[in-house]
């Protein structure tokens, strides 16, 4: 037989929001964003209004649907082979129009886990997604340090809510957000264990620290262990957003992967960093949110990273207690999140492929590379670069050819 060269394409799309269709017909800015406040913004209907999609993805490929995800407003349905924009999904008619998070967990039964919260209220609004796609159960939970809840974990038994003292004391929707965060020094982090079954609540009290994203959560021996990303100095990292804003000679405190233990039983918490600093985007296994992890993919900033540029610069890979592999993009690299592919169903976990982008700002290109995922150290097994870049992004995902 001939060999066949391996081929890829790249489509992209902007995501026809309305927020995009009226600026685009005003053909200027109208709308404040998180850290930016415009003036004479029109007046907001609700979330949606502003809302860019431009977070995450959540594919569901037994439905062949795909959604494009903000923090602070609905999933917007995007055609999975046009990527054009279909319009906001609405869950149920109570939460038409309600916060669905970013970051929503896919069980390995394919029930979809997710969340939505509003700066102020001191709700999180919970929802649970039966595999063929229909909301099953919605629940609002009240408590307290809700006001920045960019992430979640399950495990097979509860949800866990990482909240942090970051208090929220504006009015949502007018203007800029940020300004009116504050970080209540005193407050400890706040640990909520929801049982799926029937939502009751568990708290515990942890040193304070902020976070963006926890990489897994899991019960062992009569503990939950949590995995997530530190960000003690959380607020810098946000005002960083403030495109406008003189750009610093220096970077924000450090990240730190971090390890949590909650004991039900005895109502006891355990917070401990191994030391692995300068890390963030942890990617676990996709069939194991809620299971044991012992293979775990992050970006991490070398010592060499330029210190006026944001970012990392590096992917890495830790499993179980041996020593992490790490791959150097080099000067002049951003690197974007990187995804862990499964070589198979049935493979064990750890082995497969590392699929991330990064970008090289002095040529403006994109490239996308694949490593082996036990060797990560020996560089990219292919690579492409892009004749053009690819606008910096968050969060990506892998859906296999044909799903």
């Amino acid at each position: 037989s001939t060999a066949t060269s391996p081929r890829i394409s790249h489509r992209g799309a902007l995501l026809a929001t309305p927020k995009l269709t009226a600026e685009e017909a005003a053909g200027r800015l109208l709308y404040s964003g998180f850290a930016t406040t415009l003036p004479n913004s029109p007046p907001l209907s609700g979330p949606d209004d502003v809302n860019p999609a431009n977070i995450n993805l959540l594919a569901l490929p037994a439905r062949k649907e795909l959604f494009a995800l903000w923090e602070a407003g609905s999933a917007l349905a995007v055609d999975p082979v046009t990527l054009q924009a279909q319009g906001f999904k609405a869950w149920s008619p109570e939460t038409r129009g309600a916060p669905f998070s970013a970051h929503p967990r896919v069980a390995p039964d394919g029930t979809v886990w997710n969340f939505g919260y509003v700066p102020g209220s001191g709700k999180l609004l919970v929802y649970d997604i039966a595999p063929p796609g229909q909301l099953r159960r919605q629940h609002v939970l009240t408590t307290e340090q809700a006001d920045m809840v960019h992430d979640f974990a399950i495990t097979e038994r509860h949800l866990v809510f990482l909240l942090m003292p970051l208090k929220f004391n504006g009015q949502p929707g007018a203007g800029s957000p940020l300004p009116h965060y504050r970080w209540e020094d005193k407050a400890p982090l706040v640990v909520l264990l929801v049982g799926k079954a029937d939502f009751k609540v568990q708290r515990f009290e942890l040193p304070a620290t902020g976070l963006f994203h926890l990489a897994n959560a899991w019960e062992e021996g009569g503990t939950v262990q949590v995995r997530f990303v530190a960000q003690p100095d959380i607020l810098t990292a946000l005002r960083h957003l403030n495109v406008d804003a003189p750009r610093s000679t220096s970077v924000a405190a450090a990240t730190q992967w971090a390890h949590i233990t909650l004991n039900p039983s005895t109502g006891q918490a355990r917070l401990e960093t191994p030391g692995l600093a300068h890390v963030e985007f942890p990617r676990i296994h996709p069939a194991r949110n809620g299971l044991p992890t012992r293979f775990t993919t992050l970006l991490a900033r070398s010592p060499g990273m330029d210190a006026q540029v944001q970012g990392f610069d590096t992917v890495l890979t830790l499993q179980g207690d041996k020593k992490p592999q790490r791959h150097r993009y080099g000067a002049g690299w951003i690197a974007e999140e990187h995804v862990y592919i499964p070589a198979s169903t049935t493979a064990p976990e750890g082995r497969g492929w590392v699929l991330g982008t990064a970008y090289h700002w002095p040529t403006e290109r994109t490239t996308l590379s694949v490593f082996d995922a036990q060797a990560v150290n020996a560089g990219p097994v292919a690579s492409v670069t892009l004749p053009y870049g690819l606008p910096l992004g968050l969060h990506g995902q892998f859906v296999a050819a044909g799903a």
